[in-house]
């Protein structure tokens, strides 16, 4: 009930869009709410923004805020680039100064430690159109370039009223990149009310590229539901591109049920497409069970293509997993040409018991 309400409410506070633009000289490059209604609601804030920047600003204009997230110490949302660059941080745009990067004594420790970091999510307006033109998001550690435009700045906001502010931008958007955009935004609150919602109703009827943005977040996703509706669109999806995309979904998410239906996929799926993939990402989990089902399926399977696949996947598997099996396949297996496949990949290998069995085999292919 509370999501409805919250989404009802900006519905209401984006109509207030459509007051007259009136452009006049240009504003300072961030503009910040004044210090009299920092404390207004999140919908309140918002109305401001946009009607200061309809009145004050150049034809294009941001209108920002910020969600605390807890995030691994060393990763980041947003362009990256480890070149120097002569534009400024969000951070120091916003608030004068940087914020302190991990020590490089630091680092390695770092890598497993969790910490709050202030996201901003920024839209952009033009002219006199009333929907969103752009939907970024960004840590505010990176550099992130306004593009001579003003950002009117409103502050921090609770996790649910973000989201019920981005899916109603998203139903503004009008272009494709745009709601693409929303559908990040909206996914990278990860579990909070009406995040996985939002992302299923998307995935099962929206547009082929929206459907695809959907899938790959469902695949971030740790409720159940979003594994069954992913095996669903794996299953029966019209377009073969978002069924592939749902096969990736499912080798993202870490848990023993998902890797159970990748294994099932791989094994027993009709569709060639859907199930190479399927062997494909197998080949990135280091596991003895992933490296018995590669097997069986070199063994069991007619289907050249999907055998190569299951080699290559081999190949692939982290910490030599699957080289134990690539030896046995290079030795034994019934094929003239899957035996010098799997002996044109060992080649590739650098580990000392793939050269050891190069030495065995040569002059004995057929």
């Amino acid at each position: 009930m509370r999501s409805t309400h919250h989404f009802e409410r900006w519905k209401v506070a984006l109509a207030g869009l459509l007051l007259l633009w009136a452009p006049i000289a240009a504003a300072q490059p961030v503009v910040h709410l004044p210090e009299a209604q920092r404390t207004d609601a999140f919908a309140d804030r918002w109305q401001w923004a946009g009607d200061t920047g309809r009145r004050e600003a150049p034809p294009s204009y941001w209108i920002g805020y910020s969600v605390d997230m807890l995030m691994d110490a060393r990763s980041f949302i947003g362009s990256f680039s480890s070149e120097r660059s002569d534009k400024a941080t969000l951070s120091r745009l916003l608030y004068g100064r940087e914020i302190e990067p991990i020590a490089e004594a630091e680092w390695d420790r770092a890598a497993s430690v969790k910490v709050l970091k202030e996201v901003a999510f920024l839209v952009r307006y033009e002219g006199r159109r009333v929907t969103p033109v752009a939907i970024e998001v960004s840590n505010l550690s990176l550099v992130f370039d306004l593009d001579g435009a003003p950002l009117y700045w409103i502050g921090k906001t609770p996790h649910d009223e973000s989201v019920a502010l981005l899916r109603t931008l998203y139903e503004a958007a009008a272009g494709e990149e745009t709601k693409e955009s929303a559908i990040t935004a909206i996914a990278i609150h990860r579990d909070r009310p009406g995040v996985l919602d939002f992302l299923i109703e998307v995935a099962t009827d929206a547009s082929e590229p929206l459907r695809e943005k959907a899938v790959f977040w469902l695949g971030q996703q740790t409720d159940p539901r979003a594994l069954q509706t992913i095996e669903r669109i794996m299953r029966g999806d019209a377009s073969m591109e978002v069924r592939e995309q749902a096969v990736f979904a499912l080798s993202q998410m870490d848990t023993p049920a998902a890797t159970d239906l990748l294994i099932a996929t791989a094994r027993t799926e009709k569709s060639n497409p859907v199930r190479k993939k399927a062997v494909f990402w197998l080949g990135q989990k280091a596991s003895q069970r992933v490296a018995e089902v590669l097997e069986d399926i070199l063994v069991d399977e007619d289907d050249a293509e999907v055998q190569k696949q299951a080699l290559f996947a081999l190949q692939q598997m982290p910490e030599s997993e699957g080289l134990p099996v690539l030896i046995r396949t290079a030795r034994t297996h019934p094929s003239v040409e899957v035996r010098k496949h799997a002996i044109f990949l060992l080649g590739d290998s650098d580990d000392p018991r793939a050269l050891e069995t190069l030495i065995e085999l040569a002059g004995k292919v057929d």
